[in-house]
Order: structure tokens, then sequence, then C-alpha cells
């Protein structure tokens, strides 16, 4: 089909309708570079074929031809009333292209969408996230006024209070996501959410909370346990420590698998607030109840310098060494 109508286009090289058909033919084929001249042919000898234009622009962004593309939107718009989805690709165009405000200025458009879609006020929070927290965090009350509760807002917004450090805010919005996915399947659920809200609610000192939510996020990733305990210790705020203190302690009545890890890492916690007594009788509970249980080879080179630092902060030298 599109050999023949090939060769009647060099017969009838203006013909409308062999035109649009052929350039039909090279989307579908996805010979987009040889649909956008005959588009653009097309737009020539029809100035005034709206949905001609639309095709020619989503051609032009299939080449990577943002800057085309956008231009014969541009052109669309001040001819007629464009949807909403049309302002939401030409702001994609721009904020590709670099052309921030521009950008920002077609998203504020597309959040006339209807029905409503947390795309763009998503692409306009994350425009203004460096530069404009404030504004970013509005935007996407905005869109939360038109989609209450929806989890892709509220797990940015989240992210974004926990980066300003408002906790409390990032708790009840990781909360909210939480909830929202959770009605959806316990597998849209993810460890990172999880983890992440864990990590706000120790801000919060809310250490049972935080207990059960690594609970959850160390049955699908042990690793989690460590990062947590290593996060504690960057923070260097002592309160915090404590906090993962408590936390660890409740883990250790409830995660029996991850009772040797996790008493490691409240043993190497005493140890940086410290406590070397506490610390040293945690390591040496360890390792009995490892020789106990026949695991004793487990017990690697880390725990026993953890092990042996504590015993020289004592002054027990010989048992250090």
């Amino acid at each position: 089909a599109r050999t023949t109508l090939e060769r009647a286009r060099e017969v009838t090289p203006d013909s409308t309708d062999i035109l649009n058909q052929l350039a039909d033919l090279y989307i579908v084929d996805r010979q987009y570079e040889k649909a956008a001249p005959i588009l653009q042919h097309l737009t020539e000898l029809q100035p005034d074929h709206i949905p001609l234009k639309k095709k020619l622009a989503l051609v032009y962004g299939a080449l990577n031809q943002e800057d085309k593309a956008a231009a014969v939107l541009e052109e669309i718009t001040r001819k007629i009333a464009f949807h909403p989805k049309a302002y939401y690709y030409l702001g994609e165009l721009y904020e590709k292209m670099g052309e921030k405000e521009k950008a920002i200025l077609n998203f504020r458009l597309a959040t006339q969408m209807d029905p409503p879609d947390p795309a763009p006020f998503l692409h306009l929070a994350l425009l203004n996230l460096e530069t404009h927290p404030e504004e970013a965090i509005g935007y996407l009350h905005d869109g939360l006024l038109k989609l209450p509760d929806d989890p892709r807002l509220t797990e940015i917004l989240a992210y974004l209070y926990m980066k300003q450090g408002h906790y409390e805010q990032a708790v009840r919005h990781f909360a909210k996501t939480e909830q929202a996915l959770s009605n959806r399947g316990a597998e849209a659920v993810t460890p990172a959410l999880i983890f992440n809200y864990a990590l706000a609610a120790h801000h919060m000192r809310d250490f049972e909370t935080t207990a059960r939510l690594l609970e959850r996020a160390v049955q699908n990733e042990p690793a989690v346990l460590n990062v947590y305990v290593q996060y504690a210790l960057a923070q260097d705020d002592p309160s915090g420590v404590w906090v993962a203190q408590k936390t660890l302690a409740l883990l250790s009545g409830t995660l029996e698998d991850q009772r040797q890890a996790i008493l490691i890492h409240l043993a190497i916690l005493f140890g940086h607030r410290e406590e070397y007594g506490k610390a040293a009788g945690l390591f040496a509970q360890v390792e009995q109840e490892a020789r106990e249980a026949g695991t004793e080879q487990e017990l690697n080179d880390l725990f026993y310098f953890w092990y042996g630092s504590a015993e020289e902060r004592q002054g027990h030298t010989d048992r250090a060494a």
C-alpha cells in the first residue's frame, strides 16, 4: 500500500487524500522522518487544518525535535482554545528543552484537565523543588484539592516536608500515602516508602512507629537495618541515637530471625553513646548465644573489632587484644 501511494504521490504531488494516507502509513510503520515532510507539506496546503497540525507536532516530538513541536503547538494555541492535555504535552516539550518558565506556564494551564490528573501538579512541584520549595508544596496541595488523597501527590509532599525538616507533616503524608496504596493491594506499598516513613517517625522520636515500619521493611530487605543504624549515627544527634536504641530494643523481640544482627547494632549504638559496659555485655551475649546455637562462624571481623573496641575503652586491654 505504501509503495502504491508513493507512486501516486509522484503523479499528483498535491493530492491531500494521497498525502494523508501516505503520512498515516509512515506513522504506523514508525517512519516518522518520512512522515514529517509530508505532514509539513499538507499544513502548507491546508493552513487552517488544526488536527493535521497536532499530528505534525506529535511526529516532531517522536523525532525529538522539541523546538519544532513546540512551535506548531504554540501556533495552534493562537487559533483555538487548547485542550488542557495539549498544554501538558507542550509543558513537557519546554521542560525537555530547558525552558523552565514556559514549561511552568503550560503545566499550570494543564491543571485544568477534566477529569483532573496529578501529572501537571507533579511536574510543577519538581520544577520548583530546588529553587522555590514552598511553591512546590503549594502546587501539590492544589492538586490534592482536586484529587484528595492521591498517593502520588501525598508521597512527593511527604518527601518535600521531610527535606525541609517538617517531620510531623512528613509522617502525616506518608501515612496517607500508605493507606491509599494499601487500598490498591499490599504490593503497591514499596519498601523504600516504608523505610522513609520510618525515618520521618524516627525524627519525631516515635520509636514505636519506627520499629513497626522497620519490621516490615526488614522482612523485604534485611540490609535496611544496617542503613537505619548508619543513618542514626550520621545525624550527630544524641537523642536520635537514643530513639534508634529504643527502636532496636523493640525489634529484638519481634524479629527473631534478625535478633543477632539487631543486638550487634544495638551494642554499636551503646558504644557510640560511650556506654561501653552495656556494649561489651551485649557483644558477649551475642557471642554466647552464637556458641550455643552453633553459629559462631557467622560472627565476622567487624563484630570482633567493635567488641574489642568496647573492651579497650573500659581498660580491659587483655580481653581487647
